[in-house]
């Protein structure tokens, strides 16, 4: 590897450093991360910080042998046999390639690992990865219905988390800026029954509806789980700042992402994650990519 992607490996670490020791948290399980994913971490390193307090670290690759260390590693973390076995044929469909792979680290040290697929698949492959996830037919008729109210085909992403007592797998549709998304993202809210929580992000419309945006949704132990997310690319300042306001713990949140702002160099996040509530309770992560 030549000196430049060292130093962008180098330079990601420091900012990364600097959000483990601000929040508190141990830095070994990054630390057992970054020589298995070295080049991978050089050319993309995104970081995060979310409501439960954890610190997420992503990267992206793609190939089998980058496969099969996202597989070793999740074999590491305590993925069973099957969760391996889906994890390959999965990647086997999809070519191995632009396959991304997150850690979420809080105080007790290494919480979940996830991994995305951004193949755009259709909305068939979705519904075979959900069905060998153990989610039948009727619970995936969300997928479809969630699709076309969002006039979509495809999804962006499509993803399995394994936590520590639980696994979930999500489904990922983008939103490129036009002069019905802020309404088909309503229905779609209305849909996953979290329409009570919608009114913070509408009142936002006119700062938010310029940006990309996604919408994700998922599903533990085969059935829906009664949350949705919504993922505002580049918001701007005013935007964050308001959205703040609005959720419970608040000092606590802009404690987490004024860290993640001042340890990347940053003066807004690169996105906004906003998980909306049946309860109407919004809740907010940030996200800063440092390579790539």
């Amino acid at each position: 590897m030549s000196r430049e992607p060292f130093e962008a490996l180098f330079e990601g670490a420091a900012h990364a450093g600097l959000l483990f020791g601000g929040l508190d948290i141990g830095i070994v399980p990054f630390a057992e991360f970054v020589p298995h994913f070295v080049e991978e971490l050089a050319a993309y390193m995104e970081l995060s910080v979310s409501p439960t307090g954890a610190l997420g670290v992503m990267t992206r690759g793609d190939g089998v042998d980058y496969t099969h260390r996202v597989a070793r590693h999740l074999e590491y973390f305590g993925a069973t046999e099957t969760q391996l076995r889906q994890l390959l044929v999965r990647a086997q469909h999809l070519e191995h390639r632009n396959l991304f792979f997150k850690l979420e680290i809080d105080h007790q040290g290494l919480a979940e690992c996830s991994y995305y697929f951004r193949r755009r698949p259709t909305l068939d492959v979705a519904h075979a990865w959900l069905a060998d996830a153990g989610v039948e037919e009727p619970e995936r008729r969300m997928i479809d219905a969630v699709a076309h109210v969002l006039s979509k085909q495809t999804v962006h992403f499509i993803a399995t988390s394994i936590g520590r007592d639980s696994a979930s797998d999500k489904v990922y549709f983008s939103q490129a800026p036009s002069a019905d998304t802020w309404v088909r993202l309503a229905h779609a809210a209305e849909l996953l029954g979290v329409d009570d929580a919608w009114w913070p992000l509408a009142a936002q419309e006119g700062a938010l509806r310029h940006q990309d945006t996604y919408l994700s949704f998922g599903y533990s132990d085969g059935k829906l789980l009664p949350t949705a997310k919504i993922d505002v690319a580049h918001p701007s300042e005013v935007a964050v700042d308001s959205l703040m306001l609005e959720v419970a713990g608040v000092a606590v949140t802009r404690e987490r992402v004024d860290m993640l702002l001042a340890a990347t160099a940053r003066q807004r996040p690169d996105y906004l994650g906003i998980r909306m509530r049946p309860d109407g309770r919004i809740e907010l992560s940030a996200y800063a990519t440092l390579t790539g």
